[in-house]
């Protein structure tokens, strides 16, 4: 039963890795569908705790059919499930069984191993997950299957059940009949009123902080997917150390608890300034390490649920002695899990302050109340400990908040070569409680000619935007302008209609504004919606342009419900393919609804660089799904490679003033081309319609996302600083008897 119990925590916790996946591909990467998810494993789980006493005998079945329901969904998984609009609250209807199942494990696993002590279970099936979580991840990011990934699951938990059943049958499981309390409910308030509010409170304080370690997380290191996963097996690492720990240390009152969460939040800030830059300058490029590292990182931010574990073990114990096991662990846990959710929500609410000082005075403020308000209960009441206790949460709150932490977290963001070069001057952070931005001014601190050549920039003060921890371009910079309006080049009159997906800083959704009647505008994080009208100066008051349309919507389900033949060019400016779940962005799925919206002589427009592409293996396999649904795919290479395909054969010309159906907008391009900012004016070097190379390139979709699994590995060479970038020059010579095209003398 030990490894049987170990086999479970493997295969339900991890699945929530799998399902989350599947959710991405079905309704979209918004991140309320995230956090729906999230709340909807939550609160099932603790719905299935709860009642799990009711099934005690029912275990095995309940392993088996929730292997049985996973394999069921593998069925709609191998069709083409994409095309149809599920709407999130059938999805969330759909989650509901594995969450109920996730919930009575514990509770059921240590009834049927009564025999062992509780956080003995509790650590045991914990570590099981964090195996799973950390393969599964392990897997998705070498462009593993999903739906294989979920038939194994099934698989394995069928196994797994009828391995239960079979024991069952041979009276291996000797399970006692439950004690006189049909509805334990008001036990909880007459008899562990204590046990109630010191998990409800423990859980409230740790999950306060796990909130803004999970921005943390993402903001410290690339906006990988991954990193949520990181998140989730941290907080199961300190939930199995606490299950190993609790026989190991002696029982402590309730109030040294509270104490000890909030020095665990005070000290990680107190360390922040030095810790996480420390840990993250170890990436070498490897893949393997810097999961491990990202892992050590993802510790190191969740050290209070340690904590707050230790408390639910404890009081798990003590009410162990009214309730059986099960009962009180199922009935802990749904205490628990609304302390959770009062945590995110209290976290949530102040998230415009997250990086500040004033975000973890409320964290401390609430963890001191807690601790005076148990101190009062404690056997023993000096007045040294208590000072002692007061007088040291005090001293290291002062040093704690003694730092300015933003700048460190954005300071982190350059890797260790970069940080040698340049130095942030100045660093403007809009957070909510969903996303955040921020714009960060980098100064060269040494001559342009003492930089290797690959290095040369500007002297000039570069400011970078970034998203939810990407590090995107230079807004001082004109690429983004020349991204968007360059689509004029394949046209002869101005656009009617267009479409662009990921607006970001607003300038490549303002060039192709300006060179369109109509614009739709389709962005996922709100933070970037909220702060468009802060970066007016940078994208010529986009906001305030009548001549668009905007939408808080997931690309791909906006591209799916289109009408047809409605653009004449869409532009997937989204990030790169392994951030913010931007992968399907990319799919084969994607650009065939993509041509569904667009006129028999549309185009459809990406980009790509050294982030997504290296070598010709990987841009063949960024290709691929273009050429699979268009005759003519051209390549312009400066200022960074944007890709056109299309289906009907086009000449390509300079961009002209008639390309402008506004004159205003023709004003701000001739300013722009004034200042040298259009990057080489209209002149840009093209490479029309290369054949594809004699090297296998295999198609990126949705279940299996090659590229985002490419896009992964390089971005990760890419800040160890042991990486060699992109020769433009070479990587793009036409093949023999191919000849490049030149818009302008």
């Amino acid at each position: 039963m030990f490894y049987l119990a170990l086999l479970s925590g493997l295969i339900n916790l991890s699945s929530q890795t799998v399902y989350q996946k599947i959710v991405s591909m079905t309704v979209g990467d918004l991140y309320t569908t995230f956090m729906a998810v999230l709340l909807t494993f939550i609160v099932g789980a603790a719905i299935g705790g709860y009642f799990g006493f009711y099934l005690r005998r029912f275990l095995p079945w309940i392993e088996l059919f929730s292997g049985l329901y996973a394999l069921m969904l593998f069925i709609p998984l191998s069709g083409p499930f994409y095309k149809y609009d599920i709407s999130l609250p059938l999805v969330i209807a759909a989650l509901i069984p594995p969450a109920f199942s996730l919930g009575t494990h514990v509770p059921l696993y240590s009834i049927y191993l009564r025999q062992q002590r509780f956080g003995f279970i509790y650590s045991l099936y914990h570590w099981g997950a964090i195996l799973g979580l950390v393969a599964f991840e392990w897997y998705f990011v070498h462009a593993g299957s999903v739906k294989y990934a979920l038939g194994f699951l099934g698989l394995c938990q069928t196994i797994l059940g009828i391995t239960l059943i079979i024991l069952a049958r041979q009276n291996r499981f000797d399970l006692p009949k439950a004690r006189a309390v049909t509805n334990p409910l008001p036990v909880w308030f007459s008899k562990l009123r204590g046990s109630v509010i010191s998990v409800l409170a423990a859980s409230t304080l740790s999950f306060f902080h796990l909130f803004w370690a999970l921005k943390t997380q993402v903001a410290l290191t690339e906006g990988f997917r991954m990193q949520a996963t990181m998140t989730s097996a941290a907080v199961l690492f300190w939930m199995s150390t606490a299950g190993a720990a609790s026989k190991i240390l002696p029982r402590m009152e309730r109030a040294w608890f509270f104490f000890l969460i909030a020095a665990g939040v005070a000290l990680t800030q107190l360390t922040f300034p030095w810790i996480p830059m420390a840990i993250t300058d170890l990436n070498t490029g490897s893949p393997a390490f810097y999961f491990l590292i990202s892992l050590l990182l993802a510790i190191y931010l969740t050290l209070p649920v340690f904590f707050s574990s230790l408390v639910f073990i404890q009081e798990t114990e003590a009410a162990h002695q009214i309730l059986d096991i099960d009962q009180a662990s199922g009935g802990l846990n749904l205490f628990a899990s609304l302390g959770n959710i009062l945590g995110f929500v209290f976290g949530a609410l102040l998230a415009g302050i997250l990086w500040k000082t004033g975000y973890f005075a409320v964290s401390l403020l609430a963890a001191l109340t807690f601790y005076l308000a148990f101190i009062f209960q404690c056997k023993t009441r000096k007045p040294g400990k208590i000072l002692t206790a007061l007088l040291a949460i005090s001293a290291v709150s002062v040093f704690a908040f003694s730092h300015h932490q933003q700048n460190y977290l954005f300071l982190n963001r350059l890797h260790k070569p970069t940080r040698e070069i340049q130095t942030m001057t100045d660093v403007w952070i809009r957070s909510s409680a969903l996303s955040s931005m921020a714009l960060v001014t980098r100064q060269l601190t040494i001559p342009v000619s003492d930089l290797p050549k690959a290095l040369q920039i500007s002297t000039k003060p570069a400011r970078f935007y970034i998203v939810d921890g990407h590090l995107s371009h230079d807004i001082f910079g004109g690429s983004e302008y020349m991204s968007g309006i360059s689509g004029a080049k394949f046209f002869s009159r101005p656009l009617k209609n267009s479409l662009v997906i990921g607006i970001g800083s607003g300038q490549a959704a303002w060039g192709l504004m300006a060179i369109s009647e109509h614009t739709d505008m389709v962005e996922i994080s709100p933070a970037v919606l909220e702060n468009l009208s802060a970066l007016k100066e940078f994208n010529e008051d986009l906001l305030a342009n009548p001549h668009k349309s905007i939408y808080l919507k997931d690309g791909f389900s906006f591209v799916r419900d289109c009408q047809p033949e409605s653009y004449d060019l869409i532009l997937n400016t989204a990030t790169y393919p392994s951030n913010f779940n931007a992968a399907k962005l990319y799919s084969t799925e994607f650009v065939g609804l993509a041509k569904k919206c667009l006129s028999p002589e549309g185009v459809f427009q990406t980009y790509f660089d050294f982030n997504s592409v290296i070598n010709m293996q990987q841009l063949n396999e960024f290709l691929a799904p273009l050429r699979a649904h268009f005759k003519y795919v051209d390549i312009m290479i400066e200022p960074y490679p944007q890709v056109y395909a299309y289906n009907q054969a086009r000449q390509i010309e300079k961009i002209h003033d008639a390309d402008f159906p506004r004159m205003e907008d023709l004003a701000v391009i001739q300013r722009l081309r004034s200042e040298k900012r259009l990057f080489h004016g209209d002149c840009q070097d093209f490479l029309r319609n290369p054949p594809p190379p004699p090297i296998p390139a295999e198609v990126s979709s949705l279940d299996r996302a090659t590229l985002e699994a490419n896009s992964f590995l390089n971005s990760v060479g890419a800040a160890s600083g042991n990486f060699e970038f992109l020769n433009v020059d070479e990587f793009f010579q036409p093949p023999p008897g191919q000849v490049g095209a030149f818009t302008c003398e």
